[in-house]
């Protein structure tokens, strides 16, 4: 015989799910990085600018955030005021890199460089670049570069020149892929408030939503 005393629970999730059971919702950290990185892309690409320069923004924010130094929010600004480009988009763009993923951002630009340059040294594992950038999180700005090379040291060459292709690379991309999105967003906007007004100026003065 059947468990009555489950039925109504059964019945009330079908009825609420279409029939289908409701899958489960991620919770804790990952869904919050999730709303929030998806909150700010749509941020980004919804600003009131040209798609143009709303993309070069992000091209110099891109090339700013792979660079390993100091003061990434101040360079992207600054790069894009070179490039002509959006300067919110250029900072918001540019915490791609952060104390989350610049370790890993960091060390694959290393091993890049690494790659590229002729060096007899084996390259840092993961965990001996972790310490260095633990290290380097603990520099504020008026530590000065000599703070910053004393550091670094040896690791700097094939380190910079992987960040510099990496966010060449990145920038590029964004250069040329986002103004396409953004304008394509855009219009969706636009035709989305469009279909809004339609609609309520359809209605009668007495249906119409107070303000």
């Amino acid at each position: 015989m059947p468990d009555l005393t489950t039925a109504p629970a059964t019945t009330a999730t079908a009825a609420t799910t279409g029939g289908f059971a409701a899958a489960p919702r991620a919770t804790g950290w990952w869904r919050r990085t999730r709303f929030l990185t998806r909150r700010t892309i749509r941020s980004i690409m919804l600003l009131d600018d040209t798609p143009a320069r709303i993309g070069r923004g992000c091209a110099a924010g891109l090339f700013a955030g792979m660079l390993p130094t100091l003061g990434q929010i101040f360079l992207a600004a600054l790069v894009a005021k070179l490039v002509r480009g959006n300067l919110l988009a250029a900072i918001m763009t540019s915490w791609l890199s952060n104390p989350f993923t610049a370790l890993p951002i960091w060390y694959g630009c290393y091993r890049l460089g690494h790659a590229l340059l002729p060096s007899a040294k084996p390259p840092l594992s993961y965990d001996d670049l972790a310490v260095i950038v633990a290290a380097f999180g603990q520099l504020s700005l008026t530590d000065g570069l000599g703070a910053l090379l004393t550091l670094l040291g040896g690791i700097m060459l094939p380190l910079l020149l992987g960040s510099v292709l990496t966010g060449l690379a990145l920038a590029g991309l964004g250069w040329a892929a986002i103004p396409p999105v953004v304008a394509w967003m855009h219009r969706r906007r636009a035709e989305r408030r469009q279909r809004w007004l339609h609609g309520h100026q359809q209605l009668s003065p007495g249906q119409r939503p107070v303000p």
